[in-house]
């Protein structure tokens, strides 16, 4: 492989420190070349969590939004209302496989709506929309944004459910090697015949 001298275009061999034609140093262009090779992979990872961040959907509350991600909710506070309501909290992400209940009290004539999380050692607050306005995981909204919540919630919802599933998947197939390895120092003790433990095998892998 040769090195072109970008200074004269001359192509000196691959060990060469210094252009055999105009005498230029060769190892400045190549540690430049090395910053960029580092610079695109920073650009890479960088642009893989932009993706990972990326807002499904969003709906805008009263104080706050909510956004769903690809495996987590995040609850944005800004403005006025949201300092009076909850103060320098910031902003709160929770996974999806960590929530337990959603639940949503509609807008009506006089109220407004809101949507509340409960999660897995979380405290939200039971009082009803009034003591709502002050929970941290509680989003408040108008009627004119109520269904853009409706529609968020039930996506939630569904995500949770199939994240939920695959930990039920994922349990199932661990008490299942559990119970094979089991069944095999059995044959290996000589306390099971081998046909035995073919028929309780395919009884475990529900084959």
């Amino acid at each position: 492989m040769k090195i072109k001298c970008p200074l004269c275009g001359f192509e000196n061999e691959e060990v060469s420190k210094f252009c055999k034609d105009c005498n230029e140093p060769l190892t400045k262009y190549d540690e430049c070349e090395k910053g960029n090779v580092i610079k695109e992979e920073e650009n890479k990872i960088y642009g893989e969590i932009k993706k990972e961040e990326l807002i499904l959907k969003k709906a805008k509350g009263i104080g706050g939004d909510l956004e769903l991600l690809k495996n987590k909710i995040r609850i944005k506070r800004k403005g006025g209302m949201a300092f009076l309501l909850h103060g320098i909290k910031g902003d709160k992400e929770i996974f999806l496989n960590q929530i337990s209940s959603i639940q949503l009290k509609k807008a009506g004539f006089a109220l407004n709506g809101y949507i509340q999380f409960a999660f897995l050692g979380g405290r939200e607050a039971k009082g009803g929309v009034f003591q709502a306005t002050s929970d941290e995981n509680t989003i408040m909204f108008t009627k004119d944004n109520q269904e853009d919540f409706i529609e968020i919630k039930n996506t939630i919802e569904e995500q949770v459910f199939q994240f939920q599933n695959q930990d039920k998947k994922n349990d199932k197939k661990s008490l299942n090697i559990n119970d094979l390895e089991k069944l095999a120092k059995l044959k290996d003790e000589g306390i099971i015949t081998e046909e035995e433990f073919q028929t309780k095998k395919r009884q475990i892998l529900g084959i």
